[in-house]
């Protein structure tokens, strides 16, 4: 058991190394040509990845398709029941999304018909 764990840990390691010293190569390639950057070492490479990782949920992928869906069947509940809504209840969904988060634009004009009323 130890020495599956030990197996998976350097394999893990492994990878990791590999993408940051692609990442460090393509950085020092392109960064300071095109944008005049500084270019960056092993460790700073590797940071960059985690940064990445952090920030967009990266490199290993969506855990739904990793795990052939067993668990995320439900995880697109809001899409379902937004898909399931007619035309107008989408827009006053989304109208009234947008009012709550503050922008003061109407994206969905009502009619004439309607603002008359």
């Amino acid at each position: 058991m130890k020495k599956h764990i030990l197996i998976h840990a350097l394999f893990g390691l492994t990878i990791a190394a590999v993408f940051s010293v692609a990442v460090m190569l393509l950085w020092n390639w392109l960064m300071p040509a095109i944008f005049n950057l500084k270019p960056v070492n092993f460790w700073q490479s590797l940071g960059l990845l985690a940064l990445s990782r952090v920030l967009f949920g990266g490199m290993i992928g969506n855990r739904c398709k990793m795990h052939k869906y067993r668990h995320c069947h439900n995880h697109n509940h809001l899409r379902n029941k937004f898909m399931k809504m007619s035309s107008e209840e989408r827009k006053d969904f989304l109208r009234d999304k947008f009012l709550k988060y503050g922008f003061d634009h109407d994206f969905f004009p009502q009619d004439e018909s309607e603002k008359h009323d």
